[in-house]
């Protein structure tokens, strides 16, 4: 007797364009912010690696070679695989200060939230939950049967002042993202017609404005500024009168 198996389709990133209503993790995005998982020394656009511009700039727009479509995109730098993002930043940077390696991670969320298509934190990520092994060789990179030593989140570090400012960071990007729906665009024809890269001199910049209040935006337009820089640049706004919301020490609705 002969039989044949049916064909079967992975319900993975090349069949995307099948599994409508469902998300994938775009590990593109991810390994582009801080580095691949898969290396822990490894850099990306927030820690050092200049080459991942790019990658940053075609990523932002909710659009990869598996999919076109921004609902499909789950954009994050962490989730409970792996490092976690503050270990990955801290094994990455070396003895870099601890105010570069915090400036780091206030930028990987911002990248996250900024993002057109849907994001996702691991939970802890905020307070920069790290997982450190219990003999103190180094961080887990695979807690799935790891105990609470180290998968448990310790609250307790917000009593810090930097990591609780952190915190309201990460707070004031969610409530940012959440008044502007011009940072949620639902097709890639929206996006297209709406989004549009400036062309700046420094290197290691992406800059981007959305136009023509799209999806109800509220704002006439916003304009998105990454450095990727580890000293400040200057940039020349389009004309117009510009409110600042979100800085490298504050987010938010409120203008600063």
């Amino acid at each position: 007797t002969l039989s044949t198996k049916p064909n079967v389709t992975m319900a993975n990133q090349t069949a995307s364009n099948s599994l409508k209503g469902f998300g994938m993790f775009n590990d593109t995005i991810r390994d582009a912010i801080k580095g691949s998982v898969f290396e822990a020394t490894a850099k990306g656009y927030v820690n050092g690696d200049t080459s991942k511009t790019s990658t940053i700039k075609a990523a932002v727009t909710g659009s990869t070679p598996w999919s076109k479509v921004p609902s499909q995109q789950i954009v994050y730098a962490s989730c409970h695989d792996n490092y976690t993002l503050w270990d990955e930043i801290s094994m990455s940077n070396g003895d870099d200060s601890l105010e570069l390696r915090l400036k780091q991670n206030l930028m990987s969320a911002s990248i996250v939230f900024t993002s057109q298509g849907i994001p996702f934190i691991l939970a802890g990520e905020e307070f920069l939950r790290s997982k450190p092994l219990d003999d103190g060789s180094g961080f887990d990179h695979n807690s799935y049967a790891s105990p609470d030593s180290v998968n448990s989140m310790k609250w307790d570090t917000l009593s810090d002042a930097k990591i609780a400012d952190m915190n309201e960071y990460y707070k004031g990007l969610i409530e940012f993202r959440k008044a502007h729906g011009g940072l949620r665009m639902t097709t890639t024809a929206e996006i297209q017609a709406n989004l549009h890269f400036m062309d700046v001199e420094q290197a290691n910049v992406v800059a981007y404005t959305i136009d023509n209040s799209p999806n109800g935006e509220i704002a006439e337009k916003i304009m998105v500024v990454y450095n990727g820089n580890p000293e400040a640049v200057e940039m020349t706004l389009p004309e117009g009168t510009w409110d600042i919301c979100i800085n490298g020490q504050k987010a938010g609705t409120e203008v600063l």
